[in-house]
């Protein structure tokens, strides 16, 4: 189980093996709420909304060419089994993971400017 350790504060468990520090997110002297006065800063980003905005608009652009890619494959898969036919499913099948691709570095590029803004990271 681990070494019970006597804190200033409380009694506490601490794994075998684990070196004791007193490092805390916390400080333990603070009685008071966590959000009360002692918060996180507040981190402003001068990002405009208009930025926001064509993030999202390129992020929304990207799933619809995404979407048609899908159609595109799915589309050419019938009943066809010839070579020629299978190597169009094929070239359609590189099309849509590249438009996968550029979806999802669209909507982490947006994720990021976002978590930039409200979280300052």
């Amino acid at each position: 189980m681990g070494l019970k350790t006597r804190s200033r504060w409380k009694a506490r468990y601490v794994p075998l093996g684990v070196a004791r520090t007193r490092l805390s997110i916390f400080r333990e002297s603070v009685t008071g709420a966590i959000d009360a006065g002692c918060g996180l800063p507040y981190i402003h980003c001068t990002m405009q909304a208009k930025n926001f905005d064509q993030l999202l608009q390129e992020y929304r652009q990207a799933i619809d060419a995404w979407v048609a890619a899908i159609r595109a494959e799915e589309a050419l898969a019938n009943d066809d089994h010839s070579m020629v036919e299978m190597e169009k499913w094929d070239a359609a099948g590189f099309t849509e993971h590249d438009a996968e691709a550029a979806a999802k570095k669209a909507r982490d590029q947006y994720k990021n400017a976002l978590r930039k803004k409200n979280y300052g990271f």
